[in-house]
């Protein structure tokens, strides 16, 4: 759950905030900011997998919202490319009985846009097995085998077509290599949705390890920093995927790195699939418990304990219901330690707990 703009939503806001279970308390152990080049040859613990270097450029960048860092990095995706890959060590190994969360705030700009309704292929990053996941995401008509074994990852389809419908995002979860393929291991979920061009995007996307669903949000980000919800994802249960014909991921999933993926579309002939630049502003990667909460979580289990203390004694006024939310901000946040992740209030507790409140009342 992320915010509430008017005052005369706030219950609302309460009665969607009973349907949904607190969050658990995410801290970061990857937040890559862009503020200045992500290269390992320039300080960095980025890292290029692939030819097309020149795909990746760090920007000296104005900020893009409020709480932004200057800074930025700018992908070209080109499926006629060959692909290639930047990734850097999350600092811990991650299976599928372990909880994370991870995600990029990024631009998709409409300057050289393509999408070619006739080829289907991913706008993506994720997190990565830096030892089994290789660079072949689609195979081609020599070999219709891929090789990215062990990959957790979001994707963008921006193809739309009469027959098929879209554009398509699709969080994946590709397993542990069973054969020659990793098609033969594979579950998503899929939902039409279009993301908005030229504008500020925080997609993030949290799994269980406990129920092994994995679920996602797509936020824009207001020049204030501001954050509004567009979508979520289709809950993906990686044992029990949605789907008619869909098969259940066979073993797990082992993840150690994050990546930024431009792919080559091994189906595509003269005119790529999709082309577009991408600036990311962010990249992150937390696991429960490591030694700080983000604001947005904290704002989660505020609400949630407002949604509890509701069933036992229900408020009679917005004020009522204002002042409930006020002081039970003041209680969980106040000396809490809050991960800068560059959203509104994560600059401090004391930042939290004015931003939660302005969420409560609607400002």
């Amino acid at each position: 759950m992320r915010t509430s703009h008017t005052r005369s939503h706030t219950l609302a806001l309460i009665a969607v905030a009973a349907t949904i279970a607190v969050s658990t308390a995410f801290a970061a152990t990857l937040a890559e900011t862009f503020n200045a080049s992500p290269f390992v040859g320039d300080g960095g613990s980025f890292t290029l997998e692939g030819p097309g270097a020149a795909q990746f450029t760090h920007l000296s960048n104005a900020p893009a919202f409020t709480g932004d860092p200057a800074g930025s990095l700018e992908v070209e995706y080109d499926t006629l490319k060959p692909s290639t890959r930047l990734t850097a060590p999350l600092g811990v190994t991650v299976a599928e009985t372990d909880s994370f969360s991870f995600g990029a705030v990024l631009t998709i700009r409409s300057a050289g846009f393509f999408a070619d309704p006739d080829g289907f292929a991913q706008i993506a990053f994720g997190l990565i097995n830096s030892t089994t996941t290789g660079l072949d995401r689609s195979g081609d008509f020599s070999d219709f085998d891929n090789d990215t074994f062990d990959m957790v990852e979001f994707n963008y389809f921006p193809n739309e077509s009469a027959f098929f419908g879209g554009p398509f995002v699709s969080p994946s979860v590709l397993g542990a290599q069973v054969g020659t393929s990793a098609f033969n291991n594979i579950v998503f979920s899929s939902f039409a949705f279009t993301l908005p061009p030229d504008t500020p995007l925080r997609i993030e996307f949290m799994y269980d390890g406990v129920t092994s669903i994995m679920t996602g949000t797509v936020d824009s980000i207001a020049p204030d920093g501001t954050l509004t919800p567009l979508a979520e994802t289709v809950p993906l249960d990686i044992y029990n995927p949605p789907g008619a014909f869909a098969v259940p991921l066979q073993g797990g999933f082992t993840v150690d790195a994050i990546a930024i993926s431009a792919y080559l579309d091994g189906f595509a002939f003269a005119q790529a699939s999709a082309q577009a630049t991408l600036v990311y502003d962010e990249l992150f990667f937390s696991t429960p418990g490591s030694g700080g909460t983000t604001c947005a979580e904290l704002a989660d289990q505020v609400i949630g304990q407002m949604c509890n203390d509701l069933l036992t004694s229900p408020p009679t006024s917005v004020a009522e219901l204002e002042k409930i939310g006020d002081e039970l901000a003041v209680q969980i946040i106040s000396g809490a330690t809050i991960i800068d992740d560059n959203t509104p209030g994560s600059a401090s507790d004391t930042a939290c707990i004015t931003h939660v409140k302005g969420l409560i009342a609607g400002q």
